[in-house]
């Protein structure tokens, strides 16, 4: 069984709405849960989806690891909000090999950055089982904005030996970049640009 997980931080009727649609346009056969992170107009319960909500904002990494402790199924995708799905996906990521974790943008931060190379992907989509999610340890909570934890989430499983694939998956993202509007966005990522820094470089 799959799990969608859609981290929501708008609200009712807004992105998160249309990504339950443009899923259940192509598939059926799965779990939908929404994290509503207090949102000022709350998502209603529905038929197709179940949804766990806050009732004030969390950081993106509490989300994800309430989600995935939440979670019926087997393989879990996370999405943002401002994702469409473009076509069927059941049956291709349950082929997937269970070793791996899955996204859509491989990126590199170069040694300037963390001391170091690091090499992650942009978590907008995170295609995963349950098992190995938490066997990596899950999302570092110290994040409070989103903008290194997925770095982080990316480095601490290669540290542990797991490693990541890039595959091609039927979800467009949007890329509305909402979080760079957020009061204290900039301070908060040079502050866990450091943090991550000493992490990296303790364990070299």
């Amino acid at each position: 069984m799959i799990t969608v997980i859609i981290t929501s931080f708008t609200n009712y009727g807004d992105y998160t709405t249309t990504l339950i649609k443009s899923i259940l346009a192509s598939e059926k056969n799965l779990e939908i849960l929404v994290i509503d992170n207090g949102s000022s107009k709350p998502y209603p319960p529905g038929k197709n989806y179940r949804i766990h909500r806050f009732s004030e904002p969390v950081s993106w990494s509490r989300m994800l690891n309430t989600g995935a402790a939440l979670a019926s199924g087997e393989w879990l995708i996370i999405l943002n909000d401002d994702v469409r799905c473009l076509g069927k996906f059941a049956n291709f990521v349950q082929s997937l090999n269970p070793k791996f974790f899955y996204g859509a943008e491989a990126k590199v931060k170069p040694a300037s950055w963390f001391g170091a190379p690091v090499h992650y992907m942009k978590l907008w989509i995170l295609v995963i089982t349950k098992a190995l999610y938490f066997e990596i340890g899950g999302m570092d909570e110290w994040y409070e904005n989103a903008s290194v934890d997925d770095i982080d989430f990316c480095w601490t499983a290669h540290q542990k030996g797991i490693n990541f694939r890039v595959e091609r998956f039927p979800f467009k993202h949007l890329e509305t970049s909402r979080r760079k509007k957020w009061d204290g966005f900039d301070e908060q990522t040079k502050k866990s640009i450091a943090y991550l820094k000493e992490k990296v470089e303790a364990a070299l």
